[in-house]
């Protein structure tokens, strides 16, 4: 198992993906997409915000994971991580034209609807469209002190979080059960 943080190689997963679908037909070279937040002031075209995540169980919780016969593992983490893929408006030495910018969001929606076999540690990933309302959408902006600007909302799923927890739990030495008849009244 890899030992880089697990959110960081998603979001390399992610953009390697993006990198591989937008280069160079709408961007001209990799470094012009770049994970970042709305409003940094560096020389790239287009950025993958992470803004938001959340555990996803769909059976319910997991149960421990035995490890030997006297300890167990806490159970896996998944979640899905909410991106926004902006077009950097503040960059210094190039103009940016609003149709640039259609252009690029564009290249990102076809990515994101056309996407398959996205991997992180040997388990498949799902990158789905998150539709928020224009009130979640103009908050989150706000957040980032940014004006509503047009975006791509994203969700990536399940990103695995492995557990570092054990618990050490005794084995069963002996049982000593008791039985007994109940009176009847």
């Amino acid at each position: 198992m890899n030992q880089e943080p697990v959110f960081s190689r998603a979001g390399q997963v992610l953009l390697d993906y993006l990198r591989g679908e937008l280069v160079p037909a709408v961007l001209g070279a990799p470094d012009m997409i770049r994970l970042a937040y709305p409003g940094q002031e560096e020389e790239f075209r287009l950025g993958l915000f992470l803004h938001d995540m959340e555990e996803v169980r769909p059976n319910g919780p997991p149960g421990m994971t035995r490890l030997g016969e006297d300890s167990r593992r806490h159970p896996d983490l998944s979640l899905a991580m909410d991106f926004m893929a902006f077009v950097n408006r503040k960059t210094a030495f190039s103009k940016l034209e609003a149709v640039d910018e259609l252009v690029m969001l564009e290249g990102v929606y076809r990515a994101v609807h056309g996407v398959s076999g996205l991997e992180l540690d040997g388990r498949k990933l799902r990158l789905n469209f998150h539709p928020l309302s224009r009130a979640e959408k103009a908050a989150l902006w706000q957040s980032v002190s940014t004006p509503l600007q047009p975006a791509a909302y994203f969700t990536l799923e399940p990103v695995p979080v492995p557990s570092g927890r054990i618990r050490r739990i005794p084995p069963v030495r002996e049982v000593e059960v008791r039985t007994g008849r109940k009176g009847r009244r």
